[in-house]
């Protein structure tokens, strides 16, 4: 693998200072190569934009394909027989382990234990996005201290294992995994657009990149003051690529050659 990491401080810094450069390299050789070429991208909206860019500049992205998370997981290796379900699957499952442990709680005065299955029952979403954030986090839920719920966690846990399921964050940590100790199934790599907000696509972000011959990763400094979780961002790739590469200005490199 070889990936450099570059940050902009402005999406036009950003094109003019690594992405035009990147499709210009690429474009050449992408429609030769066995191994695909991608452009990871937030959202298709992003993906837009960028091919509006290299239509008004004249170049083609003959070969090169632009895709956005989702879709990236049908294409990194891994357990093929391994299932991401829906998430209205998960909810689904949460929601009857919890009704299970309610059916099983002693017939008495309601408690703690019966409240909170029943609130899972009615609304299951609200302890399913705190198992993904925690999952995400590499946190235990027992950590938490929540007895009441821990009943109804560990059902659930159990009946993902007999699915075959898993969350999204630990299917990522597994493709990433995967993705390292295997050989490259991308040419080249592009992964931008992505900030402090995208998180939730860190494991599958960092699995794309070990499963490219070639990846450049470009971030943009928050447009307003850095805070906390921008600087986390930041900081995890430079850990994981080394220090961030800055993108100057145009005028200023014009500035500096005279």
């Amino acid at each position: 693998m070889n990936a450099s990491l570059r940050i902009a401080q402005s999406p036009r810094d950003a094109w003019e200072g690594a992405i035009r450069d990147w499709f210009q390299k690429t474009r050449v050789v992408s429609w030769k190569q066995a191994l695909p070429s991608l452009v990871v991208v937030p959202t298709r909206s992003h993906a837009h934009a960028l091919k509006i860019r290299l239509l008004r500049e004249g170049q083609s992205h003959l070969g090169i394909h632009f895709i956005t998370p989702g879709r990236l997981r049908d294409l990194l290796p891994g357990e093929r027989n391994r299932m991401l379900p829906l998430r209205e699957h998960l909810r689904l499952l949460l929601a009857i382990a919890a009704e299970e442990i309610l059916r099983e709680s002693p017939e008495q005065e309601s408690n703690g234990d019966e409240l909170a299955a029943k609130a899972v029952v009615r609304a299951p979403d609200h302890l399913l996005r705190t198992l993904d954030r925690l999952e995400m986090a590499g946190w235990n839920f027992d950590a938490l201290q929540l007895p009441s719920f821990q009943p109804i966690v560990r059902r659930f846990r159990e009946q993902l294992r007999a699915c075959d399921f898993s969350l999204v964050a630990q299917f990522d940590r597994e493709a990433m995994a995967h993705s390292a100790a295997g050989l490259p199934v991308f040419a080249n790599l592009l992964v931008t657009g992505f900030d402090a907000a995208h998180w939730s696509h860190w494991f599958l972000l960092r699995a794309a990149v070990a499963a490219a011959e070639n990846a450049m990763i470009v971030l943009e400094y928050p447009r307003e003051n850095l805070s906390g979780i921008d600087a986390c961002w930041i900081g995890s790739w430079e850990q994981a690529l080394g220090e961030a590469t800055p993108i100057w200005p145009q005028a200023n490199k014009t500035s500096d050659s005279r």
